[in-house]
């Protein structure tokens, strides 16, 4: 995963530029804890503000208020500001019907650049990682089932007050966050298709064991085994 800084870093117009001043003055003399819990105060308010954009929306996780996303340009091996900041939420979606087991959760960006919104599925742990202390990385695959074909790379700059000495930083707490949500959902699949396995395999047996009678068909056993299901996805 690229690192953010180093001998990576240019000095290029919105590459690695700093967020801009109104974010990072905004809530400072507030720790993380604290600026999550006041934003969690009204926890209902927060919640319809999300479904307003996306209505699959059950609850919200976890909240970072101040978020800058960049993505990695392959092509010069630097950050580029994707004019994409403001209050980050970890969003657990509404199942899909077929598989109502599987956790799904989400990472949105209320954007208050403009109206085009940052959404990121959360799936697999090892796709997030912490860069820096203050910077994490969500890599985005070309495809289901290519784990080695990155299609982006995004990268989230949370703000951290930096007169809150000793206190665990914004991007290690929501990292940890984003971590377990992506576990439950590997944990997830990963029972969806054992489950699916097994239930091929019986009725694979059954199949072998149970001769069809004239007049009868025989089961096509791919019709009654689990199929693959997928949740709702961000809008």
């Amino acid at each position: 995963m690229p690192k953010r800084g180093g001998n990576k870093r240019k000095a290029k117009q919105n590459q690695h530029s700093e967020p801009s001043p109104s974010i990072r003055s905004a809530n400072l003399g507030k720790s993380p804890v604290t600026i999550v819990s006041n934003l969690q105060e009204e926890p209902s308010l927060n919640l319809r503000v999300i479904q307003s954009h996306n209505p699959h929306t059950e609850s919200i996780i976890g909240i970072a208020p101040l978020v800058v996303v960049y993505t990695w340009s392959f092509e010069t091996e630097t950050w580029v500001q994707a004019n994409i900041e403001g209050t980050l939420f970890v969003t657990e979606l509404l199942p899909s019907t077929l598989n109502p087991s599987q956790p799904c959760y989400s990472l949105v960006v209320l954007n208050q650049r403009n109206l085009e919104n940052f959404t990121y599925s959360l799936e697999k742990a090892e796709h997030v990682e912490l860069v820096d202390e203050d910077f994490i990385s969500l890599a985005e695959m070309h495809g289901q089932g290519r784990s080695d074909a990155i299609e982006n790379i995004w990268g989230l700059w949370l703000f951290s007050d930096p007169a809150a000495d000793g206190e665990t930083k914004m991007a290690e707490i929501m990292r940890k966050v984003m971590v377990e949500c992506a576990q439950k959902v590997e944990m997830g699949a990963s029972r969806a298709g054992d489950y699916e396995d097994e239930s091929s395999e019986e009725e694979r047996g059954r199949t072998r064991v149970r001769q069809p009678t004239r007049g009868t068909k025989t089961m096509d056993p791919a019709s009654t085994a689990a199929k693959p299901r997928q949740c709702y996805r961000p809008l």
